[in-house]
């Protein structure tokens, strides 16, 4: 609240009405940046980061300021220090991960461009909208504060590859089938995960899986080390006395 009294000039502390100025002035203010920033990555830098990183890198740029800037956050939640990284991150999102994005889909088929395109960019997008506001709102009612989502945001874009959580989900699922499948087949199944995932990470190579951009390896391995502390948590437990 100092924060906004001193940038506006005005005491908004009991004032709705200027409080509601204020925050439509400084939005305004805030999203001319965003594209004024914008259209100068788009027409000086895209095509150059582009041709320098590829696809493949490029894709890569976006997670990094998010990652730096979030962590920032986490540590100093200034108002005007939010809106220098988001001016940043957002101008970036609407300029190089946008065209990039659009990118992916040059080599794939014609129906791949026409159908499963048009469902990603409207139904799926839009539902990954709804889930970020539900989050909000749910972060909100538990008053996790700016610095919270910070450092969610900052799990979030390190951890990056979400699919690696099925492999925590298989060696949990894999030590509660101890005592109805023979412990022998579960320890081959979960060495042949392992084997896998170092196939991969040597390789840099996913089997089983065919994408157009490279596979999150590390966040596989994470999955996996994740999967064994929990059933080393498991473990423990169940030899705990009652």
């Amino acid at each position: 609240m100092d924060e906004f009294k001193k940038e506006s000039g005005i005491d908004i502390s009991d004032d709705k009405a200027a409080m509601q100025r204020f925050i439509g002035g400084f939005y305004g203010d805030y999203f001319r940046w965003v594209n004024l920033l914008g259209i100068l990555l788009q027409t000086l830098f895209v095509s150059r980061i582009i041709n320098f990183m590829g696809v493949r890198g490029a894709l890569y740029v976006l997670p990094g300021i998010a990652l730096v800037s979030y962590s920032v956050l986490a540590v100093a939640p200034i108002l005007a220090l939010v809106r220098g990284v988001k001016t940043l991150e957002n101008a970036t999102d609407y300029s190089l991960q946008n065209t990039v994005r659009q990118a992916l889909f040059l080599p794939t088929s014609r129906e791949a461009k026409y159908k499963a395109k048009a469902a990603i960019d409207t139904f799926f997008a839009r539902f990954g909208d709804v889930l970020q506001a539900g989050m909000v709102k749910a972060g909100s009612e538990l008053s996790v504060g700016l610095t919270g989502f910070a450092w969610f945001n900052v799990a979030l874009r390190y951890y990056c590859g979400l699919s690696g959580v099925l492999n925590t989900v298989l060696l949990a699922a894999l030590y509660e089938l101890r005592h109805s499948v023979d412990r022998g087949w579960l320890v081959a199944f979960a060495g042949l995960v392992a084997a896998k995932l170092a196939w991969e990470w040597h390789s840099g190579v996913a089997l089983l899986t065919h994408t157009q951009w490279p596979p999150a390896v590390g966040a596989h391995i994470a999955g996996f080390g994740a999967g064994l502390l929990l059933v080393a948590a498991y473990a423990w437990r169940d030899r705990a006395p009652v």
